[in-house]
């Protein structure tokens, strides 16, 4: 039994609360927020859940062995590193932390301490996304050209870290995870839209080793919410919606191809469209984040990592982070026009 201590009560916390509360292999000790309303409110859904004073008393609370973090970026590394120095293993909401250098240390302390260090990169335990990973890495569409992937909703904002952090970075760790190629060149520009020194919208590009690219829009200023990533193959294509929770996964046998004319003509390609049949893939139903909470309890009870451990959380933040400095450039280009 993995006993727990949450950290954050705020939107995505009552969430983490929920989930290692109702798990069998774990337990939901105390919970903990700034605001103490908020985490009483918490405490008052689960039953025999308590509400922790401060930080410190979770932290030295022998009996809590995992710290849930679930709190603003800039207070990641922080907290994530008092509880490894206290032999605490984290579960750590993404991004793991705003710059690669801390990232980095946190990574070692964990090794050092022999401790778990888990990043909340919820889309890869989507088991639509997996499956479309494998049909990429068998060869089912061909060789794969591009994705695009397009993560918007009316809100929430928020004033402590961007679109690209907070939205985007999804889709970065399941290109990253997806594909296992090295990046070799990122480009981004944002709107400032809001009163908010952060980027409202960003719309940014990743380009890999082996040629491929992602093509990347995130906002949280558009009406519709929208979680969407399409896979182009030389032979299929695979779109996956989260929001059709009962076909979240197509795969379009369609294509472009060549075409023979029997008179050759100077201003035409030859090409053609090839059309073909719609497959949808039986995707078992499973919460992402229950998967997402089991694979931790599994990497701290059992030792069985998992692609939010390791290298991946540190690749993410460093593309993030040349993501951000390609939107600061542009933004300083632009002003520089004006």
């Amino acid at each position: 039994m993995l006993r727990v201590g949450l950290v954050g009560c705020g939107l995505w916390g009552p969430n983490l609360a929920r989930n290692f509360f109702s798990n069998p292999r774990s337990c939901l000790k105390s919970v903990f927020d700034i605001d103490i309303e908020r985490a009483k409110l918490v405490s008052s859904r689960l039953r025999g859940v308590s509400v922790a004073r401060d930080f410190e008393d979770i932290l030295q609370d022998k009996e809590i062995d995992a710290l849930v973090v679930a709190t603003p970026l800039s207070t990641h590394y922080n907290l994530a590193k008092a509880g490894l120095e206290c032999g605490k293993d984290v579960f750590l909401e993404k991004p793991m932390t705003g710059d690669c250098e801390s990232a980095m240390e946190l990574k070692l302390l964990a090794e050092r301490h022999h401790r778990v260090l888990m990043t909340g990169y919820v889309f890869l335990f989507n088991a639509a996304l997996n499956k479309a990973r494998e049909y990429i890495n068998n060869g089912l569409i061909g060789d794969l050209h591009y994705a695009t992937a397009t993560r918007t909703n009316l809100g929430p904002i928020r004033s402590d870290t961007s679109a690209l952090w907070d939205l985007a970075s999804h889709d970065v760790a399941v290109l990253l995870y997806s594909w296992g190629e090295e990046v070799v060149k990122v480009t981004a520009t944002g709107g400032f839209f809001l009163d908010n020194p952060r980027a409202d919208v960003v719309s940014a590009t990743i380009y890999f080793a082996g040629g491929r690219m992602g093509f990347l829009y995130a906002s949280w200023l558009d009406p519709c919410k929208v979680r969407r990533m399409t896979f182009v193959g030389g032979k299929k294509m695979i779109l996956f919606d989260d929001m059709e929770s009962s076909e979240s996964l197509k795969i379009f046998d369609k294509g472009v191809v060549p075409q023979k004319s029997v008179v050759d003509t100077y201003g035409m390609h030859q090409l053609g469209i090839r059309q073909g049949d719609v497959m949808l893939p039986l995707v078992e139903p499973a919460e992402p984040l229950s998967e997402e909470c089991n694979a931790f309890i599994r990497a701290c009870l059992d030792g069985i990592p998992n692609p939010a451990m390791g290298d991946l959380p540190l690749k993410v933040t460093a593309v993030l982070k040349g993501l951000q400095r390609s939107m600061e450039q542009q933004a300083l280009i632009a002003h520089q026009k004006k």
